[in-house]
């Protein structure tokens, strides 16, 4: 019953995270809205039915360990200034990330105020391939340089995250054993973790020492 809830997630991600207001949250819902929601939400489904990896995977999820790394993650003060910017901005991201600790049975976020015959490759990696294929990349890439030269507001939120300070960040990364336990469990589906950090990390330009 709780994928249902992870599904309702995704559509709520989409439509009704974002007013309909100008300003930031209206340049992030033009990027919503190149996101096929409604096939990534049967695709989301169709795996959970028939993909034993993948139902390991979201059971791992509702585990004690991603609870703790759930716990430790949004506890970090950087990760809460930037829920609190966003939250200021007009984006409802407490509702969207208690919608999926509801589901999946994680801490309630509070503001702080101050396989299957279908030519699939299957499992975790598998849908994440699947999902990818499902994003107009091109489309969005072009959405992002437009709003980058247009938008003094996305703009800014670019600046604030490429300046960020996320070494608490890679110190929970490091050190804590229940996120190099879920990493491990990512990296024995096919999951390129590490490299998907690097990107991330070198894509804003923080120069982190992972």
């Amino acid at each position: 019953m709780k994928i249902f809830l992870v599904v309702a997630a995704l559509a709520v991600l989409a439509n009704a995270s974002i007013p309909n207001y100008r300003g930031l949250p209206e340049d992030l819902q033009d990027f919503l809205a190149l996101v096929p929601v409604d096939q990534i939400v049967e695709l989301t489904s169709d795996y959970y039915q028939h993909d034993p990896e993948f139902q390991y995977a979201f059971h791992y999820l509702q585990g004690h360990e991603f609870a703790t790394v759930w716990d430790q993650l949004f506890a970090l003060d950087e990760i809460q200034d930037l829920l609190r910017y966003l939250d200021h901005g007009g984006l409802d991201v407490y509702s969207v990330l208690n919608r999926i600790a509801e589901a999946l049975g994680l801490s309630q976020l509070k503001p702080v105020r101050v396989l299957v015959e279908s030519g699939r490759t299957g499992g975790l990696n598998g849908f994440l391939d699947d999902v990818r294929a499902l994003l107009p990349e091109q489309q969005i890439m072009d959405l992002y340089e437009q709003k980058m030269g247009s938008s003094e507001e996305f703009k800014a939120l670019t600046d604030r995250l490429r300046h960020a300070d996320f070494q608490e960040l890679v110190e929970l990364y490091k050190n804590s054993k229940e996120v190099q336990s879920l990493f491990n469990e990512l990296r024995q589906h096919g999951i390129e973790v590490d490299k998907i950090v690097r990107l991330v990390a070198d894509f804003f330009g923080w120069g982190l020492t992972l």
